[in-house]
């Protein structure tokens, strides 16, 4: 079995570098989630344990496949269980002020209400 984690992710930044894009900020966020996600498979699965309960998501979604797989109700956790990992990040402010546009040309709502 192989599975594949598709997320989107609303963020705030709470520190500017400058001369940053947002494209950057997006970048280095995915990054962080991905590898986050990663480890925190590789942990868990080394102990035997279904963090993500993936188990359960095939039960739900394709009970006929769960029973071929399935040890003591429960599928094996292998290395490359993980498939991929998709992050889907939108920034959406500083953090500090909500309606703040942080990069050049973003309008965030209500920004014209000012």
């Amino acid at each position: 079995m192989r599975f594949d984690i598709k997320m989107k992710v609303k963020a705030s930044v709470e520190m500017l570098i400058k001369g940053a894009t947002r494209d950057q900020y997006e970048k280095e966020i995915k990054r962080a989630i991905k590898k986050e996600i990663k480890t925190t498979y590789q942990y868990t699965q080394k102990r035997d344990i279904d963090l993500f309960r993936l188990s359960e998501k095939l039960y739900r979604k394709d009970i006929k496949a769960w029973k071929k797989v399935e040890t003591n109700g429960r599928i094996p956790l292998k290395e490359d269980t993980l498939r991929s990992i998709q992050i889907d990040v939108q920034i959406q402010d500083t953090g500090k002020h909500r309606l703040t546009p942080i990069f050049e040309g973003q309008r965030d709502k209500g920004w014209e209400n000012q």
